[in-house]
């Protein structure tokens, strides 16, 4: 995330690296959509020697699938309350981890797990054949990351609970971070309005207040300088934790050509401010020349985690734009970058970060789009902006 300007107080309205397992949203409860973690989890679940198997005399359509197993923390913890999901159903764990799901018998079962506080996993388990009785099998245990905790950059968020009792209250976080942080603290109500506080720095450490205005889904996010998202933590304030999910975007279009992956993106960012009331973003095809051109500089020179918006010739994006030939007004630019495994994967990353919501939902007339791939994923740029008087 980047902007032209720095409105303190409200926004009417990450990306997390792909390292970073999961944002969440909770205004749109929809169908799984392409994301659902910054890292997927695939796994072959081949029918094991002591899975226990069940006859039955029911037709074939309805025989089930139990999965069984354990949801731990990264330090192998369990974790009570979480959810594992798939086909439609779910299971919560008990107070020692353990859930038992029971869906459709299906060659392939996809889905995902998720706790408050914790990263989403998404598991695809596939059986080597399919059973004629009701099968159940024992599974690996899920590791959920905690959303508390970033290791790569000795960052640690305390004082906030990712669940709550629905009273209205200011709450007073604090922590510390091996990079500099933006010196302000985003948080995104039910409603989608995002908010700022001033988040206080004092060389590693960091300090702040979050004021929650009653029952709802929350998102609280500290931002790194560089712009990328260092804690998104979505709190329930009052509400039963569920796994939240952005739109369901669908799938990507089955030309992967650069015109059409643009073409689409484009399209569900402006999706995203109709689902806000505001007016369209004209395409820019200079503003999508700029956008391309760092993606493509960022995807040759490999400085996607140190410094997204400055390029290797040390630009910014506002110089970027000129560069392309667009004066944007004073201060009425910004900038989003972000990566994921198909294009829908990058916009709901964009759509879970509070700060790069806020972007979007800019008072922007133009934008422009750039998309590369890069290290086995999608790597893309969107530069908006108002243009100046000429």
């Amino acid at each position: 995330m980047a902007v032209g300007n720095h409105p303190a107080g409200h926004f009417s309205g990450a990306p997390a690296t792909k390292r970073v397992r999961g944002l969440l949203a909770g205004r749109r409860r929809i169908a799984m959509p392409a994301l659902v973690a910054a890292l997927l989890l695939f796994g072959t679940a081949m029918l094991p020697a002591h899975a226990s198997v069940t006859r039955s005399q029911i037709p074939a359509a309805s025989l089930k699938l139990t999965l069984k197993g354990t949801v731990l923390s990264g330090t192998n913890q369990p974790v009570a309350g979480a959810i594992v999901e798939a086909a439609g159903k779910s299971a919560w764990t008990n107070a020692a981890g353990r859930y038992a799901l029971v869906v459709p018998l299906k060659l392939t079962t996809t889905g995902m797990a998720w706790g408050p506080g914790f990263s989403v996993q998404s598991f695809t388990f596939t059986l080597s054949f399919l059973p004629k009785v009701s099968t159940t099998i024992t599974v690996s245990p899920f590791h959920l990351d905690s959303l508390f905790s970033d290791p790569r950059y000795g960052a640690v968020l305390k004082g906030l609970s990712p669940v709550m009792d629905g009273s209205p209250a200011t709450v007073k976080v604090h922590g510390r971070s091996g990079i500099p942080l933006d010196g302000r603290l985003y948080l995104e109500w039910p409603n989608g309005s995002v908010h700022t506080s001033p988040l206080h720095l004092k060389g590693h450490k960091f300090s702040g207040d979050v004021s929650f205005g009653g029952r709802g889904m929350y998102i609280v996010e500290i931002v790194a300088a560089i712009g990328q998202a260092e804690f998104t933590v979505p709190v329930f304030d009052g509400v039963k934790p569920f796994i939240p999910l952005g739109p369901n975007y669908g799938k990507d279009p089955a030309d992967r050509s650069q015109a059409s992956l643009d073409k689409y993106a484009f399209k569900l960012i402006n999706g995203i401010r109709a689902g806000f009331g505001l007016p369209k973003l004209k395409r820019s095809k200079k503003l999508a020349q700029a956008a391309y051109q760092h993606t493509a500089d960022m995807a040759a020179h490999g400085y996607y985690y140190t410094h997204p918006h400055i390029g290797s010739d040390g630009s910014t994006p506002d110089k970027r734009m000129v560069k392309a030939g667009v004066k944007c007004a004073t201060g009425s630019w910004g900038e989003n970058i972000g990566d994921g495994t198909s294009i829908a994967n990058v916009m709901d990353r964009f759509y879970l970060s509070p700060v790069h919501l806020a972007v979007f939902l800019g008072k922007y007339a133009l934008a422009g789009v750039g998309i590369a791939v890069w290290d086995g994923e999608y790597l893309m740029t969107v530069d908006l902006c108002t243009p100046g008087k000429k």
